[in-house]
């Protein structure tokens, strides 16, 4: 995804294995199907060594399959999306939801 910006869209059925979103705006979007391998970022580094802060709010993964394999880094904003039930996303390196 590098330097992209969803809004509004759906995602039926994508291959979401070894994919890594460090400088991607996904807002209000939906996410059907499995994801494996991600790592989904709240910002990323850039070309200074400071960061980006992504925008990723509003978006709707209650029709998600999660592997254990997905992982959530770097500020992601974990309350601001809606979560399939039963589902605590974690933020990598820490016990805590964000």
């Amino acid at each position: 995804m590098d330097s992209a910006r969803f809004e509004r869209c759906t995602f039926i059925h994508c291959r979401w294995e070894g994919h890594f979103a460090t400088q991607a705006d996904i807002i209000d979007c939906v996410f059907v199907g499995r994801m494996n391998g991600c790592v989904w970022f709240g910002h990323g580094p850039d070309a200074q060594g400071s960061s980006r802060r992504n925008v990723i709010e509003g978006n709707d993964f209650t029709a998600t399959q999660f592997t254990a394999n997905v992982g959530w880094r770097q500020g992601f904003p974990i309350s601001a999306q809606t979560w399939p039930q039963g589902y605590i996303p974690l933020i990598d390196g820490s016990d805590r939801k964000e």
